[in-house]
């Protein structure tokens, strides 16, 4: 997408995107991670690190513990979609 939907921000349109690409079973899992406790996800994302260096799941899930509101939102955006 080139341009953000009105009233939406240019990272809730980039999420749409890639949580259209999950199934409904992929959405819940992951949205099961990030409702999950820090240290489950620094294991997950550890146990994603281990098997491949750079794995693209450990990528994304250490990108959103820097940005916690980044996380938010696409929290919100994956309940959403199971709507």
């Amino acid at each position: 997408m080139d341009k953000p939907s009105f009233g939406r921000l240019p990272i809730e349109d980039r999420f749409l995107a890639a949580i259209e690409l999950f199934e409904p079973a992929a959405r819940v899992e992951l949205l099961t991670v990030l409702a999950s406790s820090d240290v489950v996800r620094a294991d997950l994302i550890r146990q994603f690190w281990e098997r491949q260096e750079g794995h693209p799941m450990a990528e994304l899930l250490m990108d959103l513990e820097a940005d916690r509101a980044a996380q938010a939102v696409l929290v919100g955006l994956l309940w959403g979609s199971l709507q």
